[in-house]
């Protein structure tokens, strides 16, 4: 199954891409110097959540850039919806097992300050799934970049049923 059509919202268009040299899809939101809005905001997130419907998506994962040189200031009341959308459960489970690479793109100077303090706030109340680079152009070496790192697994992910099993069996 292909992926699906771009889609230009006016503020944002959303573009799905074959990862080059890679198995994994990505997806491009490459912003544009128009007024974000409600209705928009939610075209955007159900497009997402098309997205990761796509067979290869499913099998081989996803990578994300967040073009956002030329997106204007978003309201705090749009960035918490995001925040808050990206912490449903059953996508968060969806990201922290797809999502393999992101990049944010912004502007030099005084937007690439104003990003990492958002994208700081943004990843206190959803925090990241993956590497996550604040970078200044789209070829930008990662390490060059503002990195945000995902959380630690917790014991939880770290433990692996079977070798508690093959533990609990070893004793007895």
């Amino acid at each position: 199954m292909a992926l699906p059509e771009p889609l230009d919202l006016g503020f944002v268009v959303l573009i799905p891409q074959q990862r080059e040299g890679s198995d994994l899809a990505e997806l491009v939101l490459k912003a544009k110097d128009a007024e974000l809005t409600d209705q928009g905001v939610t075209q955007m997130t159900d497009y997402i959540d098309r997205f990761l419907e796509f067979e290869g998506v499913k099998k081989n994962g996803f990578s994300m850039v967040y073009d956002m040189r030329f997106l204007r200031v978003p309201s705090m009341k749009i960035v918490m919806r995001l925040a808050e959308w990206g912490r449903d459960p059953a996508r968060t489970e969806t990201f922290q097992r797809m999502n393999k690479a992101c990049k944010v793109v912004v502007s030099e100077g005084l937007k690439t300050r104003l990003a990492k303090g958002i994208l700081t706030t943004f990843f206190f109340v959803c925090p990241p799934v993956c590497d996550t680079y604040l970078l200044t152009a789209t070829d930008q070496p990662e390490s060059e970049g503002v990195y945000f790192a995902p959380p630690p697994p917790t014991s939880d992910e770290q433990t692996d049923p079977d070798d508690e099993e093959r533990d609990d069996n070893a004793q007895g």
